[in-house]
């Protein structure tokens, strides 16, 4: 701890970057994408909270550990080793999920969190703005059958999510919340970008009630008081 705290800037850039080199060697990825990962790290202020400093002291024992390294080295290796996977972490994806796709998500998650029904005008001109930059990335035209095709996936959302989860639990192999995504959560508690204890799920449920076509109505589940029931499901594997 001693030897953590008192560190320049320039030594711990060079811890990060040493961390990146290994945690990143050999990966089966597309190229450009693991230096994409070297982007996501800390930032500690020159006057750093309690929490900041703590969080740093805790990042840094980590990168500086070989089992750490390997862990999530091997947790990279297995997630992006589907084809599937592969095509998500190529440029444009990233790009997507990182830049041109995420303030029109933002905008889109502002009116749930504003109570608007999926119907609303606010919505709808979110998911439209939405689903054109998605529609742009993959060169299909935006479509009633592709709006519902999007519904379709979001509604199946959290059900891959719970099995990925289960997978991962049962699988003895290093996991997400373990690996990667615990220098993220690092990261972000040192820049100050960690999200607030009560931040909402992803409401993936709303999401495909506002992109599916309005011409098509949402098929109706046994049981529900009426067509237009909605259950929000909680995001089980945050980051992904």
């Amino acid at each position: 701890m001693h030897k953590l705290v008192p560190m320049t800037d320039e030594e711990r850039e060079q811890t990060i970057n040493d961390f990146w080199y290994d945690a990143g060697e050999d990966l089966d990825v597309p190229e450009g994408f693991v230096d994409r990962l070297r982007t996501m790290r800390p930032v500690l202020p020159a006057d750093p909270t309690a929490a900041q400093l703590e969080a740093w002291i805790e990042l840094a024992d980590l990168v500086t550990d070989p089992g750490f390294r390997d862990a999530v080295r091997a947790y990279l290796r297995d997630a992006y080793s589907t084809p599937e996977a592969q095509v998500l972490a190529t440029g444009p994806f990233q790009d997507f999920i990182h830049v041109t796709g995420a303030p029109p998500m933002e905008e889109l998650l502002a009116a749930y969190r504003a109570g608007e029904p999926p119907r609303s005008a606010r919505a709808q001109q979110a998911v439209t703005r939405f689903m054109a930059a998605a529609t742009t990335l993959s060169g299909t035209p935006l479509t009633p059958e592709v709006r519902n095709r999007m519904a379709d996936g979001y509604r199946r959302i959290p059900g891959i999510l719970r099995r990925i989860a289960e997978e991962e639990a049962t699988s003895g192999g290093p996991v997400y919340d373990d690996t990667h995504g615990r220098y993220l959560s690092l990261v972000a508690r040192i820049n100050g970008t960690a999200p607030e204890d009560h931040h909402d799920p992803v409401p993936y449920a709303w999401i495909a009630d506002v992109t599916r076509d309005a011409g098509r109505p949402r098929p109706r589940r046994p049981g529900t008081e009426a067509a237009g029931a909605t259950e929000i499901t909680d995001h089980p594997v945050n980051g992904r």
